[in-house]
Order: C-alpha cells, then structure tokens, then sequence
C-alpha cells in the first residue's frame, strides 16, 4: 500500500523522485523478524526513487 501512495504522489507532483525521506526508528524496523527491517543507517536519509527502489519485492526463483 505505501508503494502504491507513493507512486500516486509521484504522479501527481507531490513528491519528487529525488526528495530525501529521514529513516526514523519506527519506518526502519518494525516487529521482531529482520525482514521487516531497512537496510539504511538509523536516521540517515535516502531519496524517494531509493527507498521506493527497495521496497519492491524481487520475485524469487522457483528452481
């Protein structure tokens, strides 16, 4: 869903794809499991087009 609200302000002129975004505590992990962790420092910033590059689910192979 948030990938979804950002493409939709991207669209619109909302947000530029080279905004910077702050990483704060609550948006770089939440829960107990690593997956749902970012692979950004703590309160580093990244740009919109970045952190939006790695949200997106890589398909996995079926092999």
């Amino acid at each position: 869903m948030t990938s979804f609200l950002v493409e939709q302000a991207l669209r619109s002129g909302k947000l530029k794809k080279e905004d910077l975004v702050s990483v704060s505590e609550y948006a770089w992990c939440r829960g107990s499991s690593t997956e749902s962790c970012m692979y950004l420092p703590l309160n580093s910033q990244a740009t919109v087009i970045d952190i939006l590059r790695c949200s997106t689910p890589i398909p996995r192979s079926t092999d």
